[in-house]
């Protein structure tokens, strides 16, 4: 799972990264839901 906040086309182009051959993982799968930012988030781990 993957929560994003930023402008919106750095947002959009993580999103095109994701759907993309290109992931140092794998992606099953990709569903957007855009919502107003809210902070709280300075970082991010792998899990």
């Amino acid at each position: 799972q993957v929560v994003a906040e930023g402008p919106r086309e750095r947002c959009e182009g993580l999103l095109d990264w994701l759907r993309g051959d290109d992931t140092p993982g794998r992606v099953d799968g990709v569903t957007e839901i855009w919502d107003t930012p809210r902070g709280g988030y300075d970082g991010f781990a792998i899990r």
